[in-house]
Parts: C-alpha cells; sequence; structure tokens
C-alpha cells in the first residue's frame, strides 16, 4: 500500500476543503490545493478531506500534506 506520503502527492486524488466561511468546496486536486495554499485560501488550520481519511482534519494535523503544500511547484 502507499505511504501517506505518497496519498498526498498523487495528482488525480481529489480533496475537499472548507473555505474561510466554512463552505465545503471541493473536489480539486493537490495541485489547486498548494494553488489555493500559496494564495492564503487555505491556511493552517483549514480542514479538508479525501477519500480514505476517516474525518475532516486540519491542514496542520497533516504533516505530509502541509509537506506537499510547501514544495515548490518543479519539484
Amino acid at each position: 500500500p502507499p505511504t501517506p506520503f505518497e496519498l498526498y502527492k498523487e495528482e488525480n486524488r481529489l480533496w475537499y476543503y472548507l473555505d474561510q466561511k466554512h463552505q465545503q468546496m471541493g473536489p480539486v486536486s493537490v495541485i489547486a490545493l498548494r494553488e489555493l495554499w500559496n494564495r492564503g485560501l487555505l491556511e493552517i488550520n483549514s480542514y479538508v478531506w479525501s477519500e480514505g481519511m476517516e474525518k475532516w482534519e486540519k491542514v496542520d494535523e497533516l504533516p505530509e500534506l502541509k509537506a506537499v503544500l510547501n514544495k515548490a511547484p518543479d519539484s
């Protein structure tokens, strides 16, 4: 089975997130999540969910996702 880091890196994996008004948004790719992160629309305390997760979790509680979001787009 893939490691958690590999799951977060999957470009085809679809994500949902709660925007600043706590409205559910998505599905979006991890690339789109990174763009939202870079624009300040997705924050450390934003909730995200993807298939296979038991519940919505804050970005801060998902170190592997944080690492992917903080990566430069070309790496």
